[in-house]
């Protein structure tokens, strides 16, 4: 007999069991369970959560505290260094000098799945009022300067966004108020090496002139060149 899975295309069978392995995991992200509230949470029977913790926990990617409570473990720490490890070994002593010389904060972003995604953010040591984001942070690459700056490191496509082609034009992008009221961002394609997702680097402002912007472009393409060229 056909089940509705077996109709699916191959490649977007799933499974069950893996995730619920995630949703596990993600549930944890908001701090310690125990198996009933990680059971009601996900409405799952019991013995089917203990099960999973116990795996998650073999794998030391959840951890059982003294009061019985799970919680995500070190080895997800291990993941997280291999995610886009060499672009953050490149671009983090960059990223810094530049959260430090514009008093602004400074970050990566990469593209997956149609969307931008902050994978480091780095604010300046300074007291003063600077933005924050996120790391995890996503959104659609049809917003914010980070997304045009990565549409713009493609080929043109009929109906773009203007600001796309100029920021190919000009090697930089730039938004005002898209991601957040009062921030203008801006930011510059990376240059990463075959295998890597595409990134660029940004810049979050509270104020800026358009002479401003001009200085801090030259900066941020500047770093961008320097980040590319670690990766040699």
């Amino acid at each position: 007999m056909t089940t509705a899975e077996d109709a699916r295309p191959r490649g977007e069978r799933r499974s069950q069991t893996l995730e619920r392995g995630l949703a596990v995991l993600d549930l944890l992200r908001g701090g310690p369970h125990t198996v009933q509230q990680v059971a009601d949470a996900l409405s799952l029977n019991r013995s089917v959560v203990y099960r999973l913790l116990l795996t998650l926990q073999d794998r030391r990617l959840a951890v059982r505290d003294s009061e019985g409570r799970f919680r995500l473990g070190s080895a997800l720490l291990e993941f997280v260094r291999a995610f886009e490890g060499d672009l953050q070994r490149a671009a983090h002593p960059h990223v810094s000098s530049l959260a430090e010389e514009l008093d602004a904060t400074a970050a990566i972003s990469i593209e997956e799945e149609s969307e931008a995604v902050c994978v480091m953010s780095v604010q300046p040591r300074s007291g003063s009022l600077h933005v924050a984001l996120p790391v995890g942070f996503r959104h659609p690459l049809s917003r914010g300067s980070d997304g045009l700056a990565l549409l713009s490191s493609r080929p043109p496509l009929p109906g773009e966004r203007p600001e796309v082609a100029l920021a190919r034009e000009r090697g930089y992008a730039v938004s005002s108020g898209e991601m957040q009221q009062g921030v203008v961002s801006m930011s510059a394609p990376v240059a990463v090496p075959f295998g890597n997702a595409p990134a660029v680097v940004s810049v979050l402002l509270l104020t800026t002139s358009a002479s401003g912007q001009e200085a801090v472009a030259e900066k941020l393409v500047a770093v961008a060149q320097q980040i590319s060229a670690s990766f040699g």
